[in-house]
């Protein structure tokens, strides 16, 4: 059975001896931290990597719920995200439920697993024993909606570290870096969107001084070949920019009379 990991006490619910000091969590803070500080590598993949090492884990994974799906953020190869994907396909597994419960899954042999029979399965015949799927706590979010996952061909892999300060640790920084990369990622997304439109903008103005047309007319004129080339506004947009020029050859080709802009003008107004 998958079993759910509590902060202090062993899995058979005898106290657990391994549970670390204030000291040796400090230690493992500013071991982790230096490890950081050394790579070049995007925070969140580098915390994947420092879990994986840690744990004692072959693979690792971080999973972000975005509405009713799931996606692997980070994975650490290929067969790793094939382990996540086999949980989003079956909408079951420990990783699911650690974000859907908030807390901690541990399954010490997936041979002796019974909860999510379908995922329990396939994951053992691609060779994976234990598991171990710890919520993160994003920055900026009132629920919970990403994992730390790792996985390990090795039966009862991750026992001894399951309710150490270890796993809160490195839980802890990789929240972090995931909040991060998704900050990262909307600021992106929001820096693309300014860009296009300030392009799509320039592009209207080209046509609007070449053609004397009105704003809409040029606008008009740019959806219509957008629609007939198949390409997006930002690509027309680039065009016109670099050319000067609409791109009429696409827009004829979809049947449109592009000989005259003043024409779609009168009939766009």
């Amino acid at each position: 059975m998958a079993e759910q990991v509590t902060d202090h006490s062993g899995l058979d619910g005898s106290e657990f001896d391994g549970f670390l000091t204030f000291a040796e969590v400090a230690a493992q803070f500013d071991q982790l931290s230096d490890r950081l500080r050394a790579t070049e590598k995007p925070l969140a993949n580098a915390l994947v990597e420092a879990a994986i090492e840690m744990a004692g884990a072959q693979w690792g994974t971080i999973t972000l719920q975005d509405g009713d799906e799931f996606r692997s953020l980070v994975v650490s190869d290929d067969f790793s995200l094939q382990l996540d994907l086999l949980q989003y396909a079956f909408g079951s597994g420990p990783c699911l439920d650690a974000i859907k419960h908030d807390t901690p899954f541990m399954v010490p042999d997936l041979r002796h697993e019974n909860r999510w029979p379908e995922y329990t399965a396939s994951a053992r015949k691609l060779g994976v024993r234990s598991i171990f799927a710890h919520p993160l706590h994003l920055m900026d979010q009132d629920r919970t909606i990403a994992s730390l996952n790792l996985y390990s061909a090795t039966e009862d892999a991750f026992r001894d570290r399951a309710n150490s300060g270890e796993a809160a640790v490195v839980s802890t920084f990789a929240a972090m870096g995931t909040s991060i990369a998704l900050s990262q990622s909307k600021a992106e997304q929001l820096e693309n969107a300014l860009r296009t439109n300030r392009e799509i903008a320039m592009a209207m103005g080209v046509l609007m001084g070449r053609h004397s047309i009105s704003r809409d007319a040029a606008l008009n004129l740019m959806r219509l070949a957008s629609q007939n080339s198949n390409l997006k506004m930002s690509v027309i947009a680039d065009e016109i920019i670099t050319t000067g020029e609409l791109p009429m050859d696409r827009v004829r080709r979809g049947g449109a009379a592009t000989t005259s802009p003043t024409r779609s003008t009168a009939t766009s107004r």
